[in-house]
């Protein structure tokens, strides 16, 4: 059974104001955690090996960041930092997926395909980046 729900036009204004300020919010805090990654992992260090020839690590610090499978597009981040995203900044899953696959594209030049936490960490080569 549909139920039928009458607005007055100042009803309908009140919830149209609703919506797009949520969505300002939204455009808002995603600006924000872009500009948070940026500012910490903007100048990560490709690595390839011949170990893992399918990938490229991406490394600060001696710590692979993300890693980025060539053949299918897929990156995968480090746990703790999206761990992160999700403590800090209060995101839900998919919009971590989605927040860091559009800052990989942009800021490493990669074809993304998904973006998605790392739990296995056995493939990451250990590494001292000032060698």
């Amino acid at each position: 059974m549909k139920k039928v729900i009458r607005l007055t036009e100042s009803d309908l204004t009140r919830l149209v104001r609703r919506v797009i300020n949520e969505q300002n919010t939204e455009s808002q805090m995603n600006r924000a955690v872009l500009k948070y990654i940026n500012s910490e992992y903007g100048d990560l260090e490709p690595y390839e090996t011949d170990e893992f020839p399918d990938y490229i690590f991406f490394m600060k610090d001696g710590k692979v960041i993300f890693e980025y499978h060539k053949k299918n597009g897929n990156v995968y981040f480090a746990e703790y930092i999206w761990e992160l995203l999700e403590s800090f900044f209060g995101l839900e899953f998919e919009e971590i997926k989605e927040l860091t696959k559009e800052w990989v594209e942009e800021h490493y030049n990669l074809n993304v395909t998904a973006s998605f936490m790392k739990l296995n960490q056995d493939r990451i080569p250990s590494r001292d980046i000032d060698n």
